[in-house]
């Protein structure tokens, strides 16, 4: 799947622009409204904005796919004397980055940072050698509340500890200093509960604090409070202040404490209730019927989920519903299946005998019987780990017999499943499906050296 940045142009492509960017972002502090959005865009041709308080140019593109519009970007840039005394011919904002689930992971991130520069560089004329400092805000999850967690996952599809690990693994860096988001309008409220990132991580000591200052004024002056120089606002001050008292904003460490809590916490410590009230597929929960644990079909299932979820950072396997693509009517939305009349064999030790008995190395699940209020009867839940310092393969195939009694291979020894867009479970082939499963090992490897130092 080949997907596209395009600016976008007219009024109607923003208008569906906005309706996807409406989906991925649920928390009323985080997002921008389609007329704040027009506002700013208006900024970048007043000169007397851009002159107290800039310069600033703001980018809204759209995400195609075959000439459909799936996705955007918004990004904005500036440049100064500061910035070419701190090295940099001029600096990137990051904004908003989102797409359809149809098309999740098909993006790849080289081509964001292409659009993103060839702009930047032909606005600001900058030179082929002259770095651009780029930078982004990021939902820290230890600061937001259950709720918060809660929808976002819900309504966007990937949980804020799985969004900030995947920024970790591209090897960008939160910035240690208090950083808040001032309010986007007069009736919305401060957005306390970001990091600061960046990716330029091109000066050991960290990123210098006037540069950093003269960035986020641009930033927050136009792009947040739409023209309302930002010294006046109580948050941008405070940050001010700390940055007035550095020459360099450090990068936080890896080994720092609270990064290694959310790189380490399951990706699937999310709301059980969730699961199983409002299902859907992604590439941490994977939907089952009521598996019938005795049959070698259904234990390859069982196996094979496990072994793609564990090789792709761990999740859920909810049993007891209907897959959508199997209804009559067109129906594509996961329901529950009547429950059977006997589920003494939903238990952990069933569980995870079939797990050892099919996995290498084999990894410990825990199951949860999970009461749904919307289909009035429990589901079990099968917790699966992220897999360890080596990938996980089945150690012995299942082949069983189809209807028309040829032999079909539903469990193929040594295979290495990982979870895939789609989203479905398959044996990796490309290297962009062995990415999946040696970043979590190399990963993994890394951080059991830094254990190991500590």
């Amino acid at each position: 799947m080949r997907l596209e940045l395009r600016d976008i142009d007219g009024a109607s492509t923003l208008d569906a622009w906005f309706a996807i960017y409406e989906q991925n972002f649920p928390l009323l502090e985080e997002r921008e409204s389609r007329d704040g959005f027009a506002a700013v865009l208006r900024l970048n041709d007043e000169p007397s904005v851009q002159h107290a308080m800039g310069p600033w140019r703001e980018f809204v593109l759209g995400i195609y796919h075959d000439d459909e519009l799936v996705g955007g970007l918004v990004f904005g840039a500036t440049a100064s004397a500061t910035h070419r005394s701190a090295g940099y011919g001029a600096s990137v904002q990051i904004i908003y980055l989102f797409n359809q689930l149809s098309v999740r992971g098909h993006l790849r991130f080289g081509s964001v940072m292409a659009a993103m520069e060839a702009r930047v560089r032909g606005h600001y004329r900058l030179g082929p050698t002259e770095r651009i400092a780029y930078f982004f805000e990021a939902n820290q999850p230890e600061e937001m509340t259950e709720n918060q967690l809660s929808r976002d996952e819900q309504i966007s599809g990937m949980g804020p500890y799985e969004r900030y690990r995947k920024w970790l693994h591209l090897h960008a860096r939160p910035l240690r200093f208090h950083y808040v988001q001032p309010a986007l309008d007069p009736e919305a409220e401060a957005c306390p509960y970001l990091d600061l990132f960046t990716l330029s991580l091109d000066h050991p000591e960290g990123m210098s604090s006037r540069m950093l200052q003269q960035h986020l004024h641009a930033f927050v002056s136009i792009s947040v409070l739409k023209g309302r120089d930002a010294y006046r606002d109580n948050h941008f001050a405070a940050m001010t202040h700390e940055l007035d008292e550095c020459e360099r904003v450090p990068y936080v460490a890896p080994a720092d404490a609270r990064l290694q809590r959310i790189e380490h916490r399951p990706v699937h410590a999310e709301s059980m209730a969730s699961l199983v009230n409002s299902p859907r597929e992604t590439l941490h929960n994977e939907y089952k019927w009521w598996l019938r644990l005795h049959l070698l079909e259904d234990r390859a299932h069982l196996a094979k989920a496990v072994i793609g979820l564990a090789n792709s950072g761990g999740g859920h396997v909810v049993l007891g519903y209907v897959d959508p693509r199997t209804q009559a009517g067109g129906d594509r939305h996961w329901v529950a299946a009547p429950r059977p009349p006997d589920c003494r064999g939903y238990n952990v030790d069933a569980i995870n005998e079939i797990i050892s008995t099919y996995a290498s190395p084999a990894v410990h699940c825990d199951l949860d019987l999970v009461w749904s209020d919307r289909f009035g009867q429990e589901h079990p839940v099968i917790t699966v780990p992220s897999g360890g310092s080596t990938p996980i393969v089945p150690c012995q195939a299942i082949v069983v017999h189809g209807r028309d009694g040829k032999p079909r291979t539903a469990l193929s020894r040594g295979a290495c499943y990982v979870r895939l867009p789609g989203p479905r479970t398959d044996a990796a082939v490309t290297a962009d499906d062995w990415s999946i499963v040696l970043d979590r090992v190399v990963r993994e490897r890394i951080s059991q050296q830094l254990r190991h130092r500590r």
